[in-house]
């Protein structure tokens, strides 16, 4: 175990990157929460990030890795529901916006049975998987709704776009990721935990930069 702590801290500059981002997308969208509705709650998503990895630090420390656990199911939790709200927000057809509530609804049922499960692995990885396989869903379902639309004159100006870029690289990203940690963690702990933290970390940093990106769009009206 020494030897992997020995590599977080070598690799500390990934963690840095990542704050300091998600301390720009807070900056940035507590900033513009009036330009779009739909982003209006999103700064929560950084806020979460930022204060759970102050408390990794603190469990690093302390090694009381109980509280690493809580802190990534609340964050979890945190970042489902931000995009949850987003989407929820954008998309407008009856039908496809029970079928988000019914991904809202499992995910929250999910949720609960972890939390009665008491099993640490569901923290990290059964729990991550659900999760993204569930941001998954929401990306699809507004990638119909958006075909089902009038075309947009200038797809890159929108908030939306830049959201949906981050969610796939989340989803699609972290899923092969947290697979392949039941596959061979237990049979090299230190290579495959330093490949997971380092892709988790550079995977984070691109999605809050999209984050930042999907704030400096310039809408040409305020949604209603």
């Amino acid at each position: 175990m020494e030897e992997w702590w020995t590599l977080r801290k070598e690799n500390l500059y990934l963690d840095l990157a990542m704050i300091c981002l998600a301390v720009g997308a807070l900056i940035i969208s507590l900033q513009n929460r009036s330009k779009y509705r739909s982003l209006k709650f999103i700064f929560i998503y950084p806020l979460s990030s930022i204060l759970q990895a102050f408390t990794i630090f603190y469990s690093d420390n302390t090694k009381d890795f109980s509280i690493e656990y809580v802190s990534i199911f609340l964050f979890l939790i945190v970042e489902f529901y931000s995009f949850f709200s987003f989407y929820l927000n954008e998309v407008n057809n009856p039908v496809r916006r029970r079928v988000l509530g019914l991904i809202g609804l499992f995910y929250f049922l999910w949720s609960l049975f972890v939390i009665f499960s008491h099993e640490p692995d569901f923290f990290q990885t059964v729990h991550s998987r659900i999760q993204s396989f569930c941001i998954l869903g929401l990306v699809i379902i507004y990638v119909v709704e958006l075909f089902n639309l009038p075309p947009i004159s200038n797809l890159l100006n929108e908030p939306a776009f830049w959201i949906t870029t981050a969610c796939t690289i989340l989803a699609l990203g972290l899923t092969p990721i947290l697979f392949s940690v039941s596959l061979f963690f237990d049979e090299n702990l230190v290579v495959t935990g330093a490949v997971v933290y380092c892709l988790t970390f550079i995977i984070y940093s691109i999605v809050f930069g999209l984050l930042i990106r999907a704030f400096m769009c310039k809408p040409i009206s305020i949604k209603i």
